[in-house]
């Protein structure tokens, strides 16, 4: 309706001088951002270029993996006050061999590690324990069989499920036995 009661229309002029200005004035606001972006995910193009999906998939969980070490490194650091110190000397090797008994007791010791997480997260922050939407479990559960892998997706899917649940009991088995000493 103002659109027809008005005679004034938008149209389309070029300047180079009001670029120029925005340029300069948004360059630093979005130039950070967006190197960062970049620097961030240059990585992930040139391994899914380069590698394909599959590798681009370990990759993205041991990335995950790295953030989460570095959160529960740094929320440490923070809520201690403690100071870091720089050890190029000190190398951790990991590097063993996986069994299935292997593997489920090294996803069981993962949710007891969770346990002990939480607890002092909820010590600090008075934040609950955060479950991972439904949607995440559906994604995790057919990611196996929408890879193109020289593995069958079944497999990939036990493997999953087993991780899974042996982190869940470790997590519970944990709450138990410590509520149990009480």
């Amino acid at each position: 309706m103002l659109w027809k009661a008005s005679e004034w229309r938008p149209e389309w002029q070029f300047s180079w001088q009001h670029l120029s200005e925005l340029l300069n004035f948004s360059c630093n606001i979005l130039g950070f951002p967006l190197v960062n972006f970049f620097n961030q995910k240059t990585d992930s193009l040139l391994i899914g270029y380069f590698f394909g999906e599959v590798a681009l998939g370990y990759y993205a969980i041991a990335q995950r993996i790295l953030q989460v070490m570095i959160q529960l490194l740094l929320g440490r650091w923070l809520h201690e006050c403690e100071k870091m110190i720089y050890a190029p000397e000190i190398i951790v090797y990991h590097n063993h061999d996986l069994t299935l008994p292997t593997f489920f007791r090294q996803h069981f010791n993962y949710g007891r590690g969770a346990f002990w997480f939480h607890k002092i997260r909820i010590k600090r922050t008075n934040e609950s324990i955060k479950v991972e939407p439904l949607k995440f479990y559906i994604d995790l559960l057919i990611y196996p069989f929408m890879q193109k892998s020289s593995q069958p997706g079944i497999l990939l899917l036990i493997l999953f499920v087993i991780s899974q649940v042996a982190n869940v009991a470790g997590f519970f088995w944990h709450q138990w036995h410590q509520s149990a000493k009480k």
